[in-house]
């Protein structure tokens, strides 16, 4: 198992390796949604790589921000690219 040490969920040490995993994974969840998730945690139960997607796993907590920070970063992207189309619309 990973060590992990919380002062927050911004201020977490995770090895590089997990962090990178996490922060994949958060990216992939952000563009896949909940179910591909839940298809992570099935095939990875046992792997302790994989154990922020426990919510009593002390990393989860990171991992739910950088999945919240994937996520908002997808929703800015998609409102610039809508409002893009509607000036290009606009332009015709």
């Amino acid at each position: 198992m990973h060590r992990a040490s919380m002062e927050n969920s911004t201020h977490i040490y995770l090895p590089p390796e997990i962090r990178m995993i996490v922060d994949k994974t958060a990216s992939f969840v952000a563009k896949k949604g909940p179910e591909f998730e839940r298809r992570i945690w099935i095939s990875n139960v046992r792997n302790p790589k994989f154990n922020f997607l426990n919510a009593s796993d002390p990393s989860h907590a990171y991992y739910q921000q950088k999945l919240s920070e994937y996520r908002a970063q997808s929703q800015t992207l998609s409102a610039a690219f809508a409002e893009k189309i509607k000036l290009i619309h606009e332009e015709k």
